[in-house]
């Protein structure tokens, strides 16, 4: 009897370990996922800090006309307390403590980001952001990796253990490129001269009516109006991308004088517009009947107002 409870016991605690460990590999998994994603936010959440600098920088050069090597914040404080936190929200210590906010120097594991303005090679000022990992583990490997993989800041190099992403102030080229075509946050408060050259790529430009309606630029850039007889080819439109061409018909009249003495009776004038490749070819015809014999027949003859525009698909 006591062999077989010993047994039984081995059994038990054999089952349990096999149950351990076989609930051991997706709890790691799980884990290991969750540091990713976790990695991955605070990368992005470096980069928005990198961004906001480059912010506070383009403000002190373009509004305030300050000269670029003295434009950038004296520290990562300054970036919350200068122009009542626009470029960083306000959280103090206490706040962060409580999770209340984030500050822009904060690390996940409590040693704070390092904040440095160097002169670079061409003897303008960059600002050096030192993310302190210090170590080589896996799990620093982890958190590091999106940092160092990440495509969109070029200027991201590994020293001694720790990330070292450099700032740069905005050229124009990257203002154009990262803040006009965002959604109307930042306004244009200027002419915008782009020097002569083409602005490309564009599907379209709207105007917002007094009422609240939207007008296209493009349709109205590309509006033509035009008179046309029955089988008249009207070209279409070149239109911007993502824009269809459209054409609108309205009847004009002006029926020749020979066709008027000849018939009576006429019936409403069909108009359409028959694709064809390039265009259309408008049809104009009515119904009349002839005074010689009265009989009653199609005439295409007439006139037809148009106009031609591009319109978002």
């Amino acid at each position: 009897m006591k062999k077989q409870r010993g047994f039984m016991l081995l059994s038990l605690l054999l089952a349990m370990s096999i149950l351990s460990v076989a609930m051991l590999v997706p709890l790691n998994i799980w884990k290991d996922n969750r540091e990713r994603t976790a990695a991955k936010q605070y990368a992005d959440k470096v980069f928005y800090l990198a961004q906001q600098l480059q912010l506070y920088h383009h403000h002190k050069v373009t509004v305030e006309n300050v000269m670029t090597n003295h434009a950038w914040p004296d520290d990562l404080d300054k970036l919350m307390s200068d122009y009542s936190g626009a470029f960083w929200q306000q959280c103090s210590v206490a706040d962060q403590q409580i999770g209340k906010c984030r500050r822009p120097e904060s690390t996940p594991w409590n040693v704070p980001i390092t904040y440095e303005v160097v002169r670079n090679a061409l003897f303008e000022d960059d600002v050096v952001l030192t993310i302190p990992y210090g170590a080589t583990g896996d799990m620093i490997k982890r958190w590091s990796a999106p940092l160092r993989e990440q495509k969109k800041y070029p200027y991201t190099e590994m020293s001694n253990g720790d990330v070292k992403i450099t700032v740069k102030y905005l050229t124009d080229t990257v203002v154009y490129k990262d803040f006009l075509k965002r959604d109307g946050s930042t306004t244009l408060t200027n002419d915008w001269d782009v020097g002569n050259k083409n602005i490309l790529n564009v599907a379209d430009i709207t105007l917002r009516n007094a009422d609240g309606t939207v007008m296209s630029v493009a349709a109205g850039l590309t509006r033509q109006h035009f008179s046309a007889r029955h089988g008249t080819v009207i070209k279409s439109p070149s239109c911007p991308v993502r824009m269809n061409a459209k054409i609108k018909l309205a009847t004009q009249g002006n029926i020749p004088n020979s066709i008027a003495n000849d018939y009576e009776n006429y019936g409403p004038m069909r108009i359409a517009a028959k694709p064809i490749s390039g265009g259309w070819s408008i049809i104009a015809e009515f119904v009349a009947t002839r005074k010689s014999d009265r009989v009653r027949g199609i005439l295409r003859e007439g006139v037809v107002a148009g106009e031609t525009y591009c319109e978002p698909q």
